[in-house]
């Protein structure tokens, strides 16, 4: 029922008997509080949702203990578990992972479909030489100048944060 009483005075048999919390109350106040803690978690870690993956995306692994992410691999299919995917690596190794270990692969050559052939009777504008063969040859462009606006001198001199810059006084003879 409850801890050992170890005293030796006597007592009413009703005040023995635990008075058990309850239980709608406590996981009312337990899932406010958790709640809570995950709102300011959050908050506090810059938490964002990660995009879902589809079957067939590539996908970089790391887990916490490594350094860099190097197991290239391809979603296999979703798990049953939230945020988790089943992985086929290029060895034919299949793991599970969660989505905060996965990173998509946007080096992996992606197929796209090859652009159309232009047809023979597209005619092509002639290529206008310019009189430069040599590309060492080619002229620089200019930028334009910048234009150097007058700084007036009664104006205070501030840092790069804002702040104005005033000099020490007892330097001031």
């Amino acid at each position: 029922m409850g801890r050992k009483i170890r005293t030796n005075l006597p007592t009413l048999e009703k005040n023995l008997n635990p008075k058990w919390p309850n239980k709608k109350m406590v996981l009312k106040k337990d899932a406010v509080e958790k709640a809570r803690q995950a709102f300011y978690f959050n908050r506090r870690h810059g938490v964002r949702p990660l995009p879902p993956l589809r079957p067939g995306d590539a996908v970089v692994a790391k887990l916490d203990q490594d350094k860099a992410w190097v197991t290239p691999a391809t979603v296999s299919s979703e798990c049953v578990t939230p945020r988790s995917y089943i992985l086929k690596t290029p060895q034919g190794v299949m793991f599970r992972r969660n989505r905060r270990h996965l990173r998509t692969d946007y080096s992996a050559p992606i197929d796209i479909a090859p652009l159309p052939q232009p047809t023979e009777t597209a005619v092509a504008a002639p290529i206008q030489p310019t009189g430069f063969s040599d590309p060492e040859t080619m002229p620089l462009v200019s930028a334009p100048a910048e234009t150097c606006t007058p700084t007036n001198s009664h104006s205070p001199v501030c840092t790069r944060s804002g702040r104005v810059c005033r000099p020490v006084k007892r330097l001031d003879l």
